[in-house]
Parts: C-alpha cells; sequence; structure tokens
C-alpha cells in the first residue's frame, strides 16, 4: 500500500481501520487542520472525550495551542462540533466488525471513543488511536501496523515492552506503559497499551541520567568488539542493500572504529525527548520502543539523545550538532559506565542507524519521506573530526 500526496491520506487512513468506508456529513471524527492537510482526528460522540483529546493533543505552534483551548471549551458548550465541518469516518453510532472501534471495545469490553493522529510523510508513519471513556477519561493507547515496516516495529515495541515488563519497569526511575492487548487485526498488527497518567508538562531538556543509567544496567550485558558484535553484523546486513557515498562513509568510519570493545544489551533505540516525559511522583516515563533491541551497544541511547537535542531542540545545523555531542558524550558516558572513547563510534552508528531507517521507509512508499541531507553534513563533519 502506497501513500502519496496529502490528499491521499484520509483515504489511506480509511482503509487501514474502517474497510474503506467514505466520510460522510454524519462521520463520527472532525479533521483537523483540514482535509487537505490532515493530522488529528477530534472524536464528536461525547462532547468530554471530544474536549479531553483536544486538550492532550500536543502542538509546537502558539496559535495551534490556543486553537485547541478554544475548540475544548465549544465542544464542552456543545459549540464546535457545528463549526468543524471536515468529516471522516464511519458515521456516528455505527457497529461493524470491519471497524477498529468496534473491535477495540470488544476487546477492552467497555465503552471507549478514540482520537486519532498522525504524521504525514514520516518515516514509519503508523495510525495511533488514543482511547478514552465517554466521560473524557484516558485508557490506553493504540498503534496499528499496515505495511510491512511498521507490522514489523508493531512486532518490536510489543515484545521490548514485555521485557520490559517482565523486569519491573513499570516503576521507580523509568516507567513504561503495560501491554494490554496484542495481536493480528485484519492482516494488520494491532498493539494497545495502557495510558501512562500524571505526566508533567514541557519537553525533557535535561539529559534523563537516572532513567538512562536504569536501562542501561536493565539486563546482563556481553562484552564484545563492536565490528565482531551481533548488531554490526545486522547493520551490515541493512547497509548493504543501499549503495549510497554517505552510507559507505559511516559504515567504514565505524567499521574502522570497531576495534573497541562494547558492551551490549538492551537499548530503546529512539531515545529522545519527545519519546518521553518527566512523572510528577518522580521518574520517567517513555514511550515508543518500536527501535529497541536486546543486543545493541551501551551508550548508543546516550549519544543519540545529545545529538538529537542538539539539532531539534536547540537547533543548531548538523555539524555544529556533532561537534556539541562529541564535546558532552565522553563525560555522559563515563558516568553510564561505558567507555568514553566510544563516543565517536557510537555517534556514527547512531547516524548511520538514521539514515537506514530513512532509506527503509522509501522503499515501502509511504510517501513523503523526510531527505537525508541532514545527516549527510553530521557525516562529513564526523569524518573531518575523525
Amino acid at each position: 500500500m502506497t501513500v502519496g500526496s496529502s490528499e491521499n491520506e484520509l483515504e489511506w487512513l480509511s482503509r487501514v481501520l474502517w474497510n474503506g468506508i467514505t466520510p460522510s456529513s454524519d462521520s463520527r471524527y472532525a479533521v483537523l487542520p483540514s482535509t487537505a492537510h490532515p493530522r488529528f482526528l477530534v472524536p464528536l460522540e461525547w462532547p468530554r472525550a471530544s474536549s479531553f483529546a483536544l486538550e492532550s493533543y500536543s502542538s509546537s505552534r502558539m496559535i495551534g495551542r490556543i486553537g485547541k483551548h478554544v475548540l475544548a471549551l465549544g465542544f464542552r458548550l456543545r459549540l464546535s462540533k457545528r463549526v468543524l465541518r471536515a468529516r471522516a469516518g464511519p458515521p456516528i453510532g455505527y457497529e461493524d466488525e470491519a471497524l477498529i472501534e468496534t473491535s477495540l471495545r470488544r476487546i477492552l469490553d467497555q465503552p471507549v471513543v478514540a482520537s486519532i493522529f498522525f504524521q504525514t510523510g514520516r518515516p514509519q508513519k503508523k495510525p495511533v488511536l488514543q482511547l478514552i471513556t465517554p466521560h473524557g477519561d484516558p485508557i490506553a493507547y493504540v498503534k496499528v501496523g499496515w505495511n510491512d515496516l511498521t507490522r514489523r516495529l508493531i512486532r518490536t515495541e510489543a515484545a521490548a515492552l514485555r521485557a520490559m515488563q517482565e523486569r519491573g519497569a513499570g516503576q521507580g526511575e523509568l516507567v513504561t506503559a503495560d501491554v494490554l492487548h496484542y495481536g493480528d487485526w485484519r492482516g494488520n498488527e494491532m498493539l494497545v497499551v495502557t495510558a501512562i497518567t500524571g505526566l508533567k508538562q514541557g519537553p525533557v531538556n535535561i539529559f534523563p541520567r537516572d532513567a538512562t543509567k536504569a536501562l542501561t544496567h536493565l539486563e546482563t550485558r556481553e562484552s564484545v568488539k563492536l565490528r565482531e558484535s551481533r548488531y554490526w553484523a545486522s547493520q551490515q546486513h541493512r547497509v548493504a542493500r543501499w549503495s549510497t557515498p554517505s552510507l559507505r562513509s559511516i559504515t567504514d568510519l565505524v567499521d574502522r572504529l570497531g576495534g573497541i570493545t562494547c558492551e551490549f544489551g538492551r537499548i530503546h533505540g529512539d531515545w529522545v525527548p519527545w519519546n518521553m516525559a518527566g512523572r510528577k511522583d518522580g521518574g520517567l516515563a517513555v514511550w515508543d520502543w518500536e527501535w529497541s533491541r536486546g543486543d545493541g551497544p551501551a551508550g548508543l541511547d546516550c549519544v543519540q539523545w545529545l545529538f538529537q537535542r542538539a539539532m531539534h531542540l536547540d537547533h543548531l545545523p548538523p555539524p555544529a550538532s556533532v561537534d556539541r555531542t562529541l564535546r558532552e558524550a565522553p563525560g555522559v558516558l563515563a558516568d553510564l559506565g561505558v567507555d568514553p572513547y566510544l563516543a565517536r563510534p557510537l555517534l556514527g552508528a547512531h547516524i548511520l542507524e538514521s539514515v537506514l531507517r530513512l532509506e527503509e521507509a522509501r522503499a515501502q512508499g509511504v510517501g513523503r519521506v523526510i531527505a537525508t541531507d541532514r545527516y549527510d553534513r553530521a557525516t562529513e563533519r564526523l569524518l573531518d573530526a575523525s
């Protein structure tokens, strides 16, 4: 299934979730900001659920934040439903086993209302549903894997969360969601997890030392040279499918530095500020375990967090992000019990992984995939610094 332009996004969503149902004036979701640029679907059946969905939806733009609060108030006053004309989904009140909402109500054995969000053109785009009671209380989140790539990611996340549960990661410094349901749904992978509540507002812009250390030491680790590890063998297998100068250069750099011994164990794989939130009662809630693996190099999550924060939160150019990461990482790695000399090969491994994900997504035909130019520039700087 290929999704090209943004005009086809709602058709894609309907095929995945509602067996291709055509929207009508009585459809159960309002589309925001518009049908031409859909990002978020608000449920219309229950005003309290609609209001909660809008209030909990994150928006980085001030006008979006102000607008959602006004709309949320409008739903509580029963006004917004009349204003929002763009609709999607099956009719309000319509039930059928081919609809995901019907299946979820049966799985959870209770009434639920869903809000739906997705990112158009993103590398691993998939529908994410927030499940809410009709009274506006959060219950769970649902992800649906709809093509080969996203099905694999859902399988990975389900296995990682179960492994984390077995090791007691639901409390303390590192908090994860519990798996409520995982399985096949109409040929797709569906994962239902608990909603983590009691979260602080605002991004995590200070390195989460305690939670990172807790994850690093959660499982028994194996010491082996980087270039001789199962992890590096799997990366080289993925690289063999592509032939770009950037990929070859960064692979050669990591392989050249790969004689250093690393410890390998559980990593998150997408350890970035926007995948985590502080809890009001302490600890760090972390989600999106789609890229987690049990044989990753210790310290890779740390280097990823530092580099991505520099580039996305602090808006540094890729070369400056590389420079700052290489300055900061050795001290942070040492504090985690990881060899500080691994900073450069680990950063190379992270950049390599980022490019591989973009190339794999492009091959899956998800539409406008983010260009790799930022990582190409980061690669050039890392090569210059080596």
